[in-house]
């Protein structure tokens, strides 16, 4: 039972208030990282993993109107309790549910825990008085919260974001990543009054979610577009679609763009810039050509302040949108080199429309061990995850050897999250590891077969190698450690 003086402000204080263990559970996977926040073109929406492993329920957010949040359901339904702490911490709706769940981030913080924790860590934390009281103070509140207001209209199924790069904001932590170099930091710098950048390197290196960072630096709107085979006019710019009232323009992510830059910072991330066909390649170069006010004028009939502008005009409307260039910034990601899939090349007509080309490389381990420590049961699974995601980049087939592809970054912190669910499930350090890779690495590095299964050579191969990477060299202390 709840005690007294815990009890919210918005129940009858006297009387009995068992704990509502579905809200134990929505803070516990809060405190676990276990959900997962996105924003994007004024929408919210959220993940949540019941396992820690990928995947879960996932919801976006697509109306706020005075102080009510209408969610839009993605594949199930969810608990309201992540859903109320996401309105607590992002909208204000519900100031003492806030105020009680930053008592319990700092009561677990207290306890000398880092957010987010791990399950053991957060059941050690849990016997401490603070802790315990900052629980039930807030699932008390929650109950009323949700009984009061928290009763969420739901609606059919939404686009989900490519990934979700701010995990941990409902911790109040920065999300997690490696930290920015002097290159990446310029590129921040410059952002700041717009910029028109492409980022080169190979899969896995971080480019997507440099963008994000960089986005996250500037307080913008990100809002972003990958090449594929078949993109049409209205996946880039967008069309004329059937709606309720008749047929109407609907905005593409060009579009979205211009529209957001008229009331704050964008950025319109090109995701995979060599896999647009030479058509939409052509209406990119037209884009980052920038125009003096005297030139709009000229474009649109009408004056405009003085300053640096990008046009953009919708076919079959006629209208054309201006962004003002301070207000744009224009990241583009590439894949450079024969090993990939590309539509088209890198030609001058291109390349010369950016102000900067950065090459980026795999990071250092002293900038993404932090990482994958935070993401690991124990430095040792972080070292041993890492060993191996350096030792697949000399195994593929461009080495003479039998992988298709090295391990990256995202697909590393995937298989830490692996181990940690297989060692609740019983296993010990080593074995969950290696389970791990079987259902994460493997599928990403190892070729299938005719028969549609992964190729028995090379899953040996990696086998072999991750066992040897739990063996430290004579000598390595950090290892042993």
């Amino acid at each position: 039972m709840i005690p007294k003086h815990l009890h919210s402000a918005s129940g009858q204080r006297d009387s009995a208030r068992p704990i509502s263990w579905a809200f134990v559970e929505a803070a516990c996977h809060s405190l676990l990282g276990r959900v997962e926040v996105f924003v994007q073109d004024n929408a919210v929406t959220i993940q949540h993993a019941t396992s820690g492993q990928a995947g879960g329920t996932r919801l976006g957010q697509v109306s706020q109107l005075h102080g009510q949040v209408t969610w839009r359901n993605g594949d199930g339904v969810t608990t309201p309790g992540k859903l109320l702490l996401i309105e607590a911490v992002y909208f204000d709706l519900h100031p003492e549910l806030k105020t009680r769940w930053e008592g319990l981030v700092q009561a677990v913080k207290n306890t000398g825990v880092s957010l987010p924790c791990t399950p053991q860590q957060l059941a050690a934390a849990s016997h401490q008085a603070a802790v315990k009281d900052g629980m039930m103070a807030l699932v008390d509140t929650l109950y009323y919260v949700w009984r009061d207001a928290g009763r969420n209209s739901v609606d059919g199924g939404i686009s989900m974001p490519p990934a979700f790069p701010q995990t941990f904001v409902l911790l109040g932590n920065s999300p997690a990543g490696p930290s920015l170099s002097q290159d990446e930091r310029l590129l921040i710098r410059r952002a700041r009054t717009g910029l028109r950048a492409l980022l080169i390197g190979p899969t896995g290196v971080g480019k997507t979610e440099l963008a994000k960072r960089i986005t996250l630096a500037l307080q913008a709107r990100l809002i972003s577009v990958k090449g594929r085979p078949g993109l049409e006019d209205r996946d880039l710019i967008g069309g004329i679609a059937p709606t309720p009232s008749g047929p109407a323009w609907v905005d593409g992510p060009l579009a979205r763009a211009f529209r957001q830059a008229a009331h704050g910072p964008v950025v319109l991330l090109i995701d995979e810039l060599l896999r647009f066909d030479p058509y939409h390649l052509n209406v990119l170069i037209g884009l980052m050509d920038d125009l003096n006010e005297q030139e709009v004028q000229a474009l649109t009939g009408q004056p405009c302040a003085v300053g640096r502008y990008y046009a953009l005009e919708l076919p079959g409307t006629g209208e054309i949108l201006l962004a003002a260039r301070n207000q744009l910034t224009m990241l583009a990601t590439t894949n450079a080199g024969s090993g990939y899939v590309q539509a088209s090349g890198l030609d001058p007509a291109l390349l010369r429309r950016f102000e900067r080309a950065s090459f980026l490389s795999y990071p250092s381990e002293a900038d993404i061990m932090p990482v994958y420590e935070r993401s690991a049961c124990s430095p040792l699974s972080a070292g041993w995850a890492y060993a191996l995601e350096v030792a697949t980049r000399a195994m593929t087939t461009a080495h003479g050897q039998s992988l298709t592809q090295p391990g990256n970054i995202g697909v590393t912190l995937n298989l830490l999250t692996e181990q940690q669910a297989l060692m609740e499930e019983g296993l010990n350090e080593s074995e969950a590891f290696l389970a791990a890779v079987q259902t994460t690495l493997a599928p990403f590095c190892c070729p299938l077969t005719s028969e549609g299964v992964l190729d028995s050579a090379a899953v040996k191969s990696l086998t072999v190698t991750a066992e040897r990477v739990q063996r430290p060299a004579p000598g390595n202390a950090r290892m042993a450690s």
